[in-house]
């Protein structure tokens, strides 16, 4: 659940708060995800270098459909973005918003303040980049959640050898 402080400081039209948006793009033929940050400086953080970015994402449709958005950042490396465009099948997506706070942001990359845990304020899992596409300047695509309404009922089975917690000898 989001940080109701969170909220109502990114609804206000000029908010003072920083707030580092955190995204994560994997998929199995990725050696490591892409990391972005939007932010004017790059994190370490988790053990990983989170690049600066000024990726955009536009604010999903309130209809009766999946949610859907589009998805759009600078193509910073492109030795590690153009291979998303040769990658068959949806990607992973992740986001994570933390406020400024837990984060020394004197020091460059920006690191986790010392003797801190940063606990995300939100966080969204299981977003899906589809129709990836890449130009010299800039990689884009479109965002879906996964919409467990269009699947098969049941859409995932208890069966032993994906849920073996379930059966006991």
């Amino acid at each position: 659940m989001a940080d109701p402080a969170l909220i109502a400081e990114l609804e206000r039209a000029a908010g003072g708060m920083a707030i580092p948006f955190f995204v994560e793009v994997n998929h199995d033929e990725l050696v490591e995800p892409i990391r972005l940050v939007l932010d004017e400086a790059d994190y370490f953080f988790e053990g990983e270098t989170w690049y600066k970015s000024a990726f955009d994402i536009a604010p999903p449709a309130d209809n009766d459909a999946p949610p859907e958005t589009a998805f759009r950042f600078p193509n910073i490396d492109r030795r590690r973005t153009a291979k998303l465009t040769e990658i068959n099948g949806p990607m992973s997506v992740s986001f994570r918003l933390f406020h400024a706070s837990w984060f020394n942001l004197h020091k460059e990359p920006r690191v986790v303040k010392a003797g801190k845990t940063p606990v995300a304020a939100m966080e969204v899992y299981d977003l899906q980049l589809i129709d990836a596409s890449g130009s010299p300047t800039e990689v884009k695509g479109r965002l879906i959640g996964i919409d467990y309404r269009s699947e098969a009922v049941p859409a995932r089975r208890g069966v032993q050898s994906i849920f073996p917690g379930a059966f006991y000898s």
